[in-house]
């Protein structure tokens, strides 16, 4: 500002001093900034981007500057925040926007210029897209090989990074449904009307999600389970749409996912030895009433583990109740009929099925046994 500083002269042969008043206009340094306003137009929402302000020391003397933005949670950030600059130095200062909503956002960045006059700089931008991001990459989900009639199931987390709560809703995709239709009435013209009592209801979705619908409230995440489950064996994939909606204000839905599925459906495939096993007791007098043993193998030709158990009724027994055979691996049982089970000894055929049964899965393999005791 303005200086008024008194100095008096004394002159020799003068007893009084002369007066003078100085007088000066102090100024701190001028910093120029440029532009004024930033703006970053439509950016996608959690993708950051950074703009570049430009920073003049349009003086003779040092500047020292502090930056920092008006709103105590701004979306902006600034780079570096401390700032000194040279006589004539310039210098480009780093302003970066992480938008969290699809929506006008503004700010302020302050320019406190120590000794010299304060600047400022508007900044503004828009969020397009979504704020609603996964943990993991989901555009394709295999499931790979797995069992008929058994839920395989993938978890994933989705995060709502935004400010507003969001409507999450799990829909399988419209478009292959409606060319799936197609496909499927053409056959039925080119095979005629279907007959009375046929069943027009669609079968149960291979690929789902539970939760189907969630609302998830702002800076909130949830876990959903992508599950997958077929009784027909085959490879099948499917397209299913996550869409998003605002929960105050809803609208119509707009899709921020769509993963593929796939899986590689098989069934059990266990290749017994033989299908029947006869056993034959002729009574001696020199020969001792003791269990006859004949083998069993069981091969597993699929491309999965098999867990299986054994179920079978005395007088038929097995020295291997349950048991795991590798893919491509083979398993041999021993299997007992114990003809002392006749206490009358009387003549007599004994038939029973020996059951193998899988884990988690309905499919039997039976083997026909067959016990004749000749007293």
């Amino acid at each position: 500002g303005q200086l008024r500083i008194p100095m008096y002269v004394k002159i020799h042969g003068r007893s009084v001093p002369f007066p003078l008043v100085l007088t000066a206009n102090s100024v701190g340094p001028r910093v120029e900034v440029d532009p004024p306003m930033l703006d970053w137009g439509p950016i996608k929402c959690l993708e950051p981007l950074t703009r570049h302000v430009k920073l003049t020391n349009n003086s003779c003397i040092d500047a020292s500057i502090r930056a920092f933005m008006n709103e105590r949670k701004s979306l902006w950030t600034v780079h570096p925040k401390i700032i000194h600059l040279s006589p004539q130095e310039t210098l480009q200062l780093a302003v970066t926007l992480d938008i969290n909503e699809t929506c006008n956002m503004q700010d302020t960045l302050n320019l406190i210029v120590q000794e010299g006059e304060d600047l400022t700089v508007q900044v503004k931008g828009k969020g397009v897209g979504t704020p609603v991001k996964c943990d993991l990459d989901i555009d394709y989900i295999d499931f790979g090989t797995i069992f008929t009639t058994r839920t395989e199931s993938r978890e994933i987390v989705i995060r709502n990074y935004g400010q507003a709560a969001r409507r999450i809703n799990w829909l399988r995709d419209k478009e292959k449904d409606k060319a799936k239709d197609k496909k499927e009435e053409s056959g039925d013209k080119k095979g005629g009307k279907k007959k009375n009592g046929d069943d027009d209801t669609p079968p149960p979705p291979v690929f789902r999600v539970e939760p189907e619908f969630v609302v998830m409230e702002p800076r909130s995440a949830y876990r959903f389970t992508v599950m997958a489950m077929s009784p027909a064996a085959g490879e099948l994939e499917e397209v299913l749409v996550c869409n998003e909606t605002l929960d105050k204000g809803g609208g119509v839905g707009k899709p921020i996912f769509r993963p593929k599925l796939r899986a590689n459906f098989v069934a059990p495939q266990l290749r017994l030895s033989t299908r029947d096993i006869n056993f034959v007791f002729l009574w001696a007098k020199d020969r001792p009433v003791a269990p006859l043993t004949e083998p069993l193998s069981l091969n597993n030709v699929g491309p999965l583990d098999i867990r299986f158990k054994v179920e079978v009724q005395y007088p038929f027994s097995v020295d291997v109740d349950e048991g795991v055979i590798p893919s491509n691996g083979s398993q041999d049982i021993l299997i007992d009929f114990d003809p002392a089970f006749k206490s009358d000894r009387k003549s007599c055929v004994v038939r029973q099925k020996l059951n193998i049964q899988y884990d988690e899965h309905p499919a039997v393999n039976t083997v026909e046994l067959v016990g004749k005791v000749v007293w």
